[in-house]
């Protein structure tokens, strides 16, 4: 049997601790790698509102430092450093990774010199990158740009750039601005003429015709959804009950699904933080989100509407 592949946002303890996962996921981790401190981003070096700066901001009243990450440094009660932006500390995040299972990242895709790339050219600096694989999700409008195409070329040859049906490269698609069949098509064709096969891209949206529309227009191949959004502070298992939902619609509507299996929807510092207005649900329990991953890996075949031969699985964690 073709090996399934789950990919989701989680905090890697409760992985770890959620006892052995289905024997043929592959598992995966969503990365929105913003812990770059004072570095610049997206053309901002100079303003307190440098990505990095926010985050730091919205973790830094004390009742959310048990959110911290493990290389973050608390200054005083309502004060923190979370700078992840360093090759010792991805380094050690691959190594964290491996050991809970965890076998490939999939990096929310930042143009190069963003400062959000950071996090992915630091893994594939690392020497240990050969320990876990990655792959991307990419905005719609990035497809568009030309200088775009010819750096996912590079990685869909790398060995450690995540591959799915006798080798095509998989690609998540977040969202349909600026994309178009064209860009779709040309991206297939410079793969082709490299000598590699066609990747397999998955669009991910929010609803089961929103998706269907997108498959059909594009020409895309399955589709997910970035994550499962939660409200009125709902029990993980309610949350965890609206996406086995979720894959229901969109298996109903003919859609080859690739379930998310989300670990929770609790942004309460953002919405402090930004005044952001978010909903939100409880954070997991470990017990129930290992129930949860379990039931996506078994969904596709009992489903009998495979996604790139039992590709299972596509979610995100909000916490900040």
């Amino acid at each position: 049997m073709q090996k399934l592949m789950i990919i989701f946002a989680v905090l890697l303890a409760a992985l770890h601790s959620a006892a052995a996962q289905p024997a043929d996921a592959i598992i995966g981790v969503i990365r929105w790698d913003a812990w770059v401190g004072e570095a610049p981003t997206l053309g901002d070096s100079t303003s307190e509102n440098r990505v990095g700066l926010v985050v730091e901001r919205t973790l830094g009243p004390q009742r959310w430092h048990y959110r911290l990450p493990f290389f973050a440094v608390e200054l005083s009660a309502n004060q923190v450093q979370v700078r992840g932006n360093t090759q010792e500390v991805v380094d050690q995040e691959i190594l964290y990774a491996a050991d809970a299972g965890i076998d490939y990242w999939a990096f929310v895709y930042y143009y190069p010199g963003s400062g959000l790339d950071a996090a992915r050219n630091l893994y594939l600096n690392s020497a240990y990158r050969e320990a876990i694989n990655f792959c991307l999700i990419v905005d719609g409008w990035q497809l568009s740009l030309p200088e775009s195409i010819p750096l996912f070329v590079d990685y869909f040859k790398m060995p450690n750039y995540q591959k799915v049906l006798e080798g095509r490269p998989l690609v998540y698609i977040l969202g349909q601005d600026y994309l178009t069949r064209q860009s779709i098509d040309s991206l297939r064709a410079r793969v082709a003429a490299a000598g590699l096969p066609i990747p397999y891209l998955v669009y991910m949206g929010w609803t089961a015709d929103e998706v269907k529309a997108a498959i059909a227009i594009y020409g895309l191949d399955a589709g997910s959804s970035y994550a499962q959004d939660g409200y009125d502070g709902q029990p993980f298992g309610e949350l965890a009950q609206r996406a086995e939902q979720g894959w229901e619609a969109y298996r109903d509507s003919g859609i080859k699904v690739v379930p998310w299996v989300t670990t929770g929807w609790d942004p309460r510092p953002r919405i402090e933080g930004f005044d952001f207005f978010f909903q939100r649900s409880n954070q997991l329990l470990p017990r129930l989100f290992h129930a949860f991953l379990f039931f996506g890996a078994s969904f596709p075949e009992a489903s009998g509407q495979l996604a790139a031969g039992n590709i299972v699985a596509a979610g995100s964690l909000q916490v900040l």
